[in-house]
C-alpha cells in the first residue's frame, strides 16, 4: 500500500510540474481551459486506477499461506449482505477464518463452501436452526428430507388457499365494482369453508350425475375462460341494473348470452339448472353449497330479466327455448 501511495504521489507531482510549464507558455485563456480539462480527465483516470489497485490489494489477503477474502468481497460475490454474514457468525452458523488487524472478517475456501451449503438449504425452506444441525455429518438426511417435503407441501396448500381467496376478491371486485368489509368477510369465509361440509351437503340434494355437473359450474376462485366469462357477464349485469330495467335491450343482450352459454354447457340437463337456481335464491343454501353471495334484489332482477327473455322467445317460437 505504501508503494502504491508513493508511486501515485510521484505521478501527481510530475503531472503538476508538466502542466505548470505548459500553462505559463500558453497566453490564450481558452487554451488554458483546455489544459485544465485535460488534467481533470488525467487525474480522474489516475484516481480510478488507484482505487482499483487498492481494492485488489484488500480483496485477497494471504494469511498462513491461504488466500482469504474480506467480508465485503464475499458479500459482493454471493449476494449475501454483510449484516447477514455477521448474523451467521453471531448464531454460530458460519465463523470467519480470521480477522485483519483492523477487525475485518476473512473467509477461506472451506467457509465459502459452507456458505454455499447454507444458501442451498435455505432454498429448500430449512430454518437456520435446522441448517446448523444439518451441517453436522451425523444428521439423518433421509428423515430430514421427508419431514421437509411434508412441510413444503403443507405450505403449498396454504399458498393455494391464499391464492384462491385473492382470486375471489379480484373477481368479486369485477362483479361489484367495489368491495366492502361485509362482502370481504363472506368471500374469505367461503374460501376457508371446509370441503367436506360442502361435499356432504351436495350429496344430500344432488344425484351422481348432478355432482359431475357441479364441477363444471363457474367458480369465483378460478381463472379459467369459462368462469371468467360468467364473472364478466354478472359484472356487466350488475352495472346495468343501476340505470336500466330488466326489459331493456342492453340487459336482454346479457341474458341472451347467459342463455346461450347455459345451452352450450348444460344441454339436456335443464332440471339441474332449475335446481341450482332454486338453491341460488336461498341465501342459506347458497352459502352451504359455497356459492358467491349475491344480494336478494339482484337475484330478483336477474330472474325478472330471464322471465322477460323467455316470454319473448316463446312467442317467437324459438326452438332453443
Amino acid at each position: 500500500l505504501l508503494s502504491l501511495r508513493f508511486r501515485t504521489e510521484k505521478i501527481c507531482c510530475c503531472r503538476f510540474a508538466f502542466t505548470q510549464k505548459r500553462f505559463v507558455a500558453v497566453a490564450s485563456l481558452s487554451h488554458r481551459k483546455d489544459l485544465l480539462n485535460e488534467d481533470k480527465k488525467f487525474f480522474s483516470k489516475l484516481l480510478e486506477s488507484y482505487a482499483t489497485s487498492f481494492c485488489t490489494i484488500l480483496v485477497t489477503v494471504k494469511k498462513g499461506g491461504r488466500e482469504l477474502l474480506v467480508i465485503h468481497e464475499v458479500s459482493k460475490h454471493t449476494g449475501i449482505s454483510v449484516r447477514t454474514l455477521r448474523y451467521y457468525e453471531e448464531i454460530g452458523l458460519l465463523f470467519p477464518t480470521a480477522k485483519t488487524e483492523g477487525g475485518h472478517r476473512l473467509y477461506g475456501e472451506e467457509e465459502l463452501k459452507t456458505l454455499q451449503q447454507i444458501v442451498f438449504l435455505k432454498t429448500l425452506g430449512y430454518r437456520l436452526k435446522d441448517i446448523q444441525t444439518l451441517l453436522n455429518e451425523s444428521w439423518d438426511w433421509s428423515a430430514s428430507l421427508d419431514h421437509q417435503l411434508a412441510f413444503v407441501q403443507k405450505e403449498q396448500e396454504k399458498l393455494k388457499q391464499m391464492e384462491s381467496a385473492i382470486l375471489g376478491l379480484q373477481h368479486a371486485l369485477t362483479i361489484e365494482g367495489s368491495l366492502n368489509e361485509s362482502l370481504i368477510q363472506k368471500i374469505i369465509k367461503l374460501s376457508n369453508q371446509e370441503n367436506g361440509e360442502k361435499q356432504a351437503f351436495r350429496k344430500q340434494i344432488f344425484s351422481d350425475t348432478d355432482l359431475k355437473l357441479i364441477k363444471k359450474l363457474p367458480n369465483l376462485n378460478r381463472n379459467d375462460p369459462h368462469s371468467l366469462e360468467w364473472i364478466g357477464l354478472l359484472g356487466q349485469l350488475k352495472e346495468l341494473k343501476e340505470n336500466y330495467d330488466a326489459k331493456s335491450a342492453p340487459v336482454q343482450r346479457i341474458i341472451k348470452r347467459m342463455m346461450e352459454k347455459a345451452a352450450e354447457e348444460y344441454k339436456g340437463h335443464e332440471s339441474f339448472l332449475e335446481k341450482m337456481w332454486e338453491i341460488r335464491k336461498s341465501s342459506s343454501q347458497s352459502e352451504q353449497l359455497g356459492l358467491y353471495p349475491l344480494e336478494e334484489d339482484f337475484i330478483h332482477f336477474i330472474e325478472q330479466a330471464f322471465t322477460i327473455y323467455e316470454a319473448k322467445n316463446i312467442r317467437k317460437g324459438d326452438p332453443q327455448q
